[in-house]
């Protein structure tokens, strides 16, 4: 039996579920065996708090406890649905400012939590149909169905279960993170509230989740201000933050990360949680000297060092970006395509043309997907056009996207070969018209269309396509030209 925890306290969870199998085989109600079986298949399959640093502004049910939605016009930063960067500082790291002939994708290669794919839905309750209702201490109730599924939460007195703390805790987490079903255990969290007399900070934080995850804010921020009534803990801090931002309510969010700083000084939590905020707010500066204080008291800190080197990049210092991505490859000791891509960038950006393809090519050896692929590809097409090098930027260009057909930049790009090369114009305008068809979004190909229609003649065309590269605020050439067709036209 000593087997099983060791297993399970070293991260190894399939050989201890695998351990506590054997158990079971021998004892069907070995409540110990039980216990740590469903632990380690909660954390195999997701972290116990993996929606911690997400929000999603989406308006809550239609409940009397619900917020009152937000006026159409709000002040800079104090909303995180305004996207308008006035009064904010810094550069944006926005890598569609530039031009599509002189651009490149960058990826951070870190994974947030807020950005990773989880395992569920924010807002579902998952209700998992299993076979016959089973119950606690009983040997159906440790049987797995067919469905690979420990436990028939439809089965189970949630009242019985929570007399027993650790194996309702175990439980609540089994329901609430692997099977996703929130009103189940929102049940079992109001029954063991209830029978620890309301008095136990961690049923209130559960039942803070489970309403965070209903939609039900203000209960959630209720529950949070009672748990640190009772216990002054990390966690509930960063919940209730994160109640703040499902509110939209940013500068709450920011005070709350500052408490709890305060309170907490030797973790970088609450300063990453406070980072990330200021980047949604485009308070880059504010962002990036976050992230250098967590770093003066962790230099291993991943996400900090992704986050500055993606800041210098972007701030045109590639060196110091080059220097900081080399460090992920020392602390992490894998090596991922986003990383070497990146590398290869920042040499590229510093003209070092001689690293910056090998570099590409370590890429395109540890890429996984077809969309890191062709960005890959793309990235060494520019490369191949800064330096005139046009066969290969070329051929680079139709790899790309061969992998990945609706990649609106090198469509472009391959409408500026056209041009570039005296080749036939037609082709061109094909390849701009693909990517304004493939990529709405990418603004120089409307740009391009208006700019060839205008030298031809055709000003309707041109200013419908000027209005068109008009839509992104960065593209000064679009509002030039429009000035210009719209002179003509007066």
């Amino acid at each position: 039996m000593n087997t099983a925890p060791q297993l399970l306290s070293h991260a190894r969870y399939k050989e201890c579920v695998e351990q506590c199998d054997k158990l079971l085989e021998i004892n069907p109600t070995n409540q110990k065996a039980w216990l740590l079986k469903i632990r380690a298949s909660t954390l195999q399959s997701c972290s116990l708090h993996p929606d911690i640093y997400e929000h999603e502004l989406c308006e809550p049910p239609n409940t009397s406890l619900a917020p009152l939605s937000a006026g159409g016009n709000v002040r800079p930063g104090t909303s995180l649905r305004v996207s308008s960067q006035s009064g904010r500082t810094g550069i944006a790291p926005n890598q569609s400012a530039h031009a599509a002939t002189d651009r490149s994708r960058l990826q951070t290669g870190y994974i947030r939590p807020m950005t990773a794919v989880s395992a569920r839905s924010a807002t579902s309750s998952g209700k998992p149909q299993t076979s016959a209702g089973m119950r606690p201490g009983t040997t159906s109730f440790m049987q797995q169905n067919a469905e690979g599924q420990l436990i028939n939460v439809d089965g189970i007195d949630f009242k019985r279960l929570a007399q027993k703390p650790a194996l309702s805790r175990a439980v609540f987490e089994y329901v609430f993170n692997s099977l996703g079903n929130t009103s189940k255990a929102l049940e079992l969290a109001l029954a063991a509230s209830s029978v620890a007399n309301n008095k136990d900070w961690w049923w209130k934080l559960q039942i803070s989740k489970c309403c965070l995850r209903l939609g039900d804010w203000r209960e959630a921020k209720k529950q949070l201000e009672n748990s640190l009534s009772d216990q002054e803990m990390l966690l509930s801090r960063l919940y209730l933050a994160k109640v703040y931002l499902q509110m939209d309510q940013p500068q709450k969010a920011l005070k709350c990360y500052t408490v709890t700083e305060h309170l907490h000084p030797k973790s970088a939590a609450p300063l990453l949680a406070k980072a990330r905020v200021c980047e949604e707010l485009m308070d880059y500066e504010a962002a990036s000297n976050i992230y250098k204080s967590i770093l003066e008291s962790d230099s291993s800190n991943i996400e900090a060092i992704s986050a500055l080197a993606a800041s210098c990049f972007h701030n045109h210092q590639p060196e110091m970006a080059e220097r900081h991505y080399r460090r992920l490859l020392h602390i992490n000791g894998t090596e991922t395509c986003e990383i070497w891509n990146n590398i290869g960038l920042c040499a590229f950006y510093s003209q070092q043309y001689d690293s910056a393809l090998p570099c590409f090519e370590r890429a395109l050896e540890l890429s996984k997907t077809d969309t890191d692929t062709a960005d890959v590809w793309f990235n060494i097409a520019h490369v191949g056009i800064s330096v005139g090098d046009f066969e290969l930027a070329r051929l680079a260009l139709k790899l790309a996207l061969a992998f990945n057909a609706k990649h609106g930049e090198a469509w472009n790009n391959l409408g500026i070969l056209d041009i570039l090369e005296d080749r036939n114009k037609v082709m061109a305008r094909s390849h701009f018209r693909t990517c304004v068809e493939s990529c709405p979004g990418v603004s120089e190909a409307s740009y391009n269309l208006a700019k060839m229609d205008f030298l031809a003649g055709d000003v309707e065309s041109a200013y419908r396509n000027a209005v068109a590269a008009k839509s992104r605020p960065s593209n000064a050439r679009a509002v030039r030209l429009l000035d210009q067709i719209s002179d003509m036209l007066l």
